[in-house]
């Protein structure tokens, strides 16, 4: 059961080298079907009915007015979490295809009189439906409606009605949705206005009892407390890198220099510029060692201790006050963070509440203008050219279908009879090595070289007895006798070929010869089971053409 199972498998194998064997094979064949394909599918062209198209355009948004309310529309839509405007365009592309639109217009094509003139026998929903395209011109809100039609004359009564009817639909659902945007957004209104109350009346009260207050500055939410914190902190930096400066200067003058800078209202400072003009003065008077002006310099030296004292002292109580500044400023994390959530909740919903207003009342002045939101820029026509049929496209069908078809006859024929084409199917079936490439015709020098090599080099003989070629098949194929000829002209008669198998079981080496287009594939699927049963160890197979 399993051998018939790979046994099918195999026959139904076809790779790319049969596909190219057959063609070669049935290439007259394939021709001649493919001509006649040609030939019906030109002659099929020419009796079938003229097809007459007939289009008019519309556009979307083309004038301000329209624009406004896609734009309005498109606002709603964005708060309602839908598509803009794109989905828009796609939308009107649906409703131009569908039933809404399709199953009236058919309605009341049948009621003309226009439409009973012409005395149309057979005439269904689906005509219109399959022949109507629409599509929008690339990059643009212009809306192509087509129609085709064999009868010339209905064309222009089924775009007309096409037209009337998506007319109406259109401004009825524009309408429509208008209706339910303003409901929509009274509704959110309500809610917001509510939700707006409760959340400054939380800000506030938050406000009072943290002793908070906050400005905004673009999106940035600033809390007052942080900021004074902030600031604080910056004066604490400043005045301890002064305290820290005034420490390590032992310079007298250096001190009072920047004690001037400092704290330039000092009394101190002031004693000590007095003491200092009266040392240049009586300087001009007395000498240096005079009791005058040795009570002055040590009045200068003591208020200089003095000042140091006092500047430094200052400097730290401003310290101690911008630090309580800074303690009275800190607020605990969370009570920053809940109060910076009050601020953005508040001021979300006061935004959310203003785009409201804004919108509803965009839309109730857009309603009361009752505008379509389209225009047809092109009245109905048809084309005086008939678009059909293609001939180009169904000779080429016809050609494609004939020549792809009769390959694929050969191919299953071929596939039904199980002959071996390729040596690569050959490989799949013996699973044996290729030894070599299959030669055109049998007196290619270059086969009888590569012949002798695989002989005398690859297998290493020394006389007949080590070798034998095995075929399958009559003695009296051409293509055996020519084998059996060259390698008689190769090696004078030294080398045995055989189709007998219990004959090649008495050589060392066997090289099974494979006809291509000749033998079948139960033969070769037989022979490698009877060698495998004889236990015969293959050295490969060789592959033919048969002449």
């Amino acid at each position: 059961m399993n051998s018939e199972k790979i046994g099918n498998e195999t026959e139904l194998d076809v790779d790319l080298g049969n596909i190219k064997k057959i063609i070669q094979k049935y290439i007259y064949l394939i021709l001649i079907s493919t001509s006649l394909s040609f030939f019906v599918g030109y002659l099929r062209g020419k009796t079938l009915p003229k097809i007459w198209q007939g289009q008019f355009q519309i556009v979307l948004n083309s004038s301000d007015k329209a624009s406004s309310t896609n734009n309005i529309e498109a606002s709603l839509k964005s708060l309602l979490g839908k598509s803009t405007s794109s989905t828009d365009l796609s939308t009107q592309l649906e409703i131009m295809n569908s039933p809404l639109v399709l199953i009236p217009t058919y309605e009341n094509i049948l009621k003309l009189n226009e439409f009973k003139k012409l005395d149309i026998k057979e005439f269904s929903f689906g005509d219109i439906k399959s022949n109507l395209k629409s599509k929008f011109k690339d990059g643009t809100t212009v809306l192509n409606i087509k129609f085709n039609n064999t009868n010339k004359e209905l064309i222009p009564i089924v775009l007309k009605e096409i037209s009337k009817t998506y007319q109406a639909f259109s401004y009825r659902d524009r309408q429509s949705n208008l209706d339910k945007g303003i409901k929509f957004l009274q509704t959110q209104q309500n809610i917001y206005k509510d939700k707006l109350m409760k959340s400054t009346k939380e800000l506030k009260e938050f406000s009072r009892e943290n002793n908070l207050s906050f400005e905004v500055i673009g999106d940035e939410i600033i809390i007052n407390t942080e900021v004074q914190r902030m600031k604080s902190a910056n004066e604490i930096r400043i005045l301890e890198q002064r305290i820290s400066l005034l420490k390590s200067l032992d310079n007298e003058e250096e001190f009072i220099y920047a004690a001037k800078i400092y704290n330039p209202n000092s009394q101190i400072l002031e004693e000590i510029q007095s003491i200092e003009k009266s040392l240049v003065v009586n300087s001009l008077v007395y000498a240096e060692t005079d009791k005058l002006m040795i009570l002055l310099r040590d009045a200068k030296a003591n208020l200089y201790e003095s000042l140091r004292r006092d500047l430094l002292a200052f400097l730290e109580s401003e310290k101690d006050a911008k630090e309580a500044e800074m303690i009275s400023a800190e607020r605990p994390i969370k009570v920053l963070s809940e109060y910076a959530r009050l601020i953005r909740e508040n001021k979300r919903t006061n935004s959310f509440l203003t785009k409201f207003e804004q919108i509803k009342n965009e839309i109730s002045l857009e309603l009361a203008k009752a505008k379509d939101p389209w225009e047809i820029i092109t009245n109905p026509k048809v084309f005086d050219t008939p678009i059909g049929p293609d001939l180009k496209k169904i000779s080429f069908i016809y050609t494609f279908v004939g020549f792809f078809g009769s390959i694929i006859l050969f191919l299953i024929y071929e596939i039904r009879k199980g002959i071996v084409l390729t040596s690569s199917e050959a490989k799949k079936i013996l699973n044996l090595p290729n030894l070599l490439d299959t030669p055109p015709y049998l007196d290619n020098n270059n086969f009888k070289e590569a012949l002798t090599l695989l002989i005398n080099s690859y297998l290493g003989i020394k006389n007949k007895e080590e070798l034998v070629f095995l075929f399958m098949g009559d003695e009296d194929n051409q293509t055996i006798i020519n084998f059996k000829s060259t390698l008689n002209n190769l090696f004078k008669n030294k080398i045995t070929i055989s189709n007998n198998l219990s004959e090649a079981n008495k050589y060392k080496s066997q090289i099974i010869v494979v006809i291509l287009g000749y033998n079948n594939k139960s033969e070769l699927q037989n022979l490698k089971f009877n060698m495998k049963m004889q236990r015969l160890d293959n050295t490969g197979f060789i592959a033919l053409n048969n002449n």
